[in-house]
C-alpha cells in the first residue's frame, strides 16, 4: 500500500522511522513525495485554476520542498508544545523581519484554501463519517481554539491525502503522525477515553500501513531533554508525564488491537 502512517508517543523515534522509510523507499525507485507536495501537486492538475493563484502555488511548493525546508531550518522560530493539567500550550519565540514578510505573502492561508476547496471536492464531511464524528468530538474539547484548529486542520489534511493516494497508485508517503496518533492524542484529553474509543472505532476504515513506534522511556526522556535544549517540538515536563502518557498508550492499544491491524516497530 502506498500509504504508510506512524503512531506512538512523542519522542518516541516517530520521525526517525519516517526518514528510515522514506529512504528505504527512494532506494527502491519509488516515487515519495511529502503529503502537503502531494495535496498542492493534486491541485495544480485543475485546468481552472487563474495564472495569479497558479504562481502563487508554485511558489508554495517551493515553500514546502526539501531544499526549502533546509533553508527555513536557519531561520525557523522556536516553538514548543506542552501539556499541562490535560491542556495543550503552544509557545513560539517572537517574529523577526523575515517571518513577517513570509506572512504577508500569505502562503500558510493559501494551503488552508487548498484544503477547503478539496474538502468540498471529495465531498469528505458528506462521506467520511469518521472526520465527521471526529470534528464534533474536537469542537467538544475543553482546549484553547489555536489548538482545536490545528487538530481539525491536521485530520483533514490526513484525510485528503488518503483520497488523492487512492488516484494516484504510483506516490508514495510516510505521515509520522497520521489519524491514528490524533485520536491518541484526543484519548489523552477527553475524560471519557474509553467510552470515546468504542464510539468511534467502528469507523475507523483500513486505509493503509499502519506502524506503533516503541521506545523505552529512559530513551524518550532523553530525546525530550534534547528538544528542552533546542526548544523544539513537543516537551514532556518530567519522568512521570511519560510514565502516564506511555500507560494512556497500552490502554489504547488494548481498545483498539482487535479493531485496527498494525504492526510494532
Amino acid at each position: 500500500m502506498n500509504y504508510i502512517e506512524l503512531f506512538g508517543l512523542s519522542a518516541s523515534g516517530k520521525t526517525y522511522c519516517k526518514n528510515k522509510m522514506f529512504s528505504n523507499l527512494k532506494k527502491k525507485k519509488k516515487k515519495i513525495l511529502d503529503q502537503k507536495i502531494i495535496i498542492i501537486q493534486f491541485f495544480l492538475k485543475d485546468k481552472n485554476i487563474k495564472f495569479k493563484n497558479y504562481l502563487k502555488l508554485q511558489l508554495l511548493l517551493l515553500f514546502y520542498s526539501n531544499f526549502s525546508i533546509l533553508i527555513k531550518s536557519f531561520f525557523k522560530r522556536k516553538r514548543t508544545v506542552k501539556k499541562r493539567n490535560n491542556k495543550i500550550y503552544f509557545s513560539s519565540s517572537k517574529k523577526k523581519w523575515y517571518h513577517q514578510i513570509l506572512d504577508s505573502v500569505g502562503l500558510e492561508i493559501q494551503y488552508l484554501e487548498i484544503l477547503s476547496i478539496l474538502e468540498k471536492r471529495f465531498k469528505v464531511k458528506d462521506k467520511n463519517l469518521l472526520y465527521k464524528i471526529i470534528l464534533k468530538d474536537i469542537s467538544k474539547l475543553k482546549q484553547n481554539s489555536l489548538f482545536k484548529n490545528k487538530l481539525k486542520k491536521w485530520f483533514l489534511e490526513n484525510v485528503i491525502l488518503i483520497e488523492i493516494l487512492k488516484k494516484e497508485k504510483d506516490i508514495y508517503c510516510v505521515v509520522d503522525e497520521g489519524i491514528l496518533h490524533k485520536i491518541f492524542i484526543m484519548f489523552g484529553l477527553i475524560k471519557n477515553n474509553r467510552s470515546f474509543i468504542k464510539r468511534i472505532i467502528k469507523y475507523v476504515d483500513k486505509y493503509g500501513n499502519l506502524y506503533l513506534v516503541q521506545s523505552n522511556l529512559k530513551e524518550i526522556q532523553r530525546r525530550s531533554f534534547e528538544r528542552q535544549k533546542k526548544s523544539n517540538e513537543f516537551i514532556y515536563q518530567n519522568y512521570q508525564q511519560i510514565v502516564k502518557e506511555y500507560n494512556n498508550l497500552k490502554i489504547f492499544e488494548k481498545l483498539i488491537k482487535n479493531k485496527i491491524i498494525y504492526k510494532k516497530i
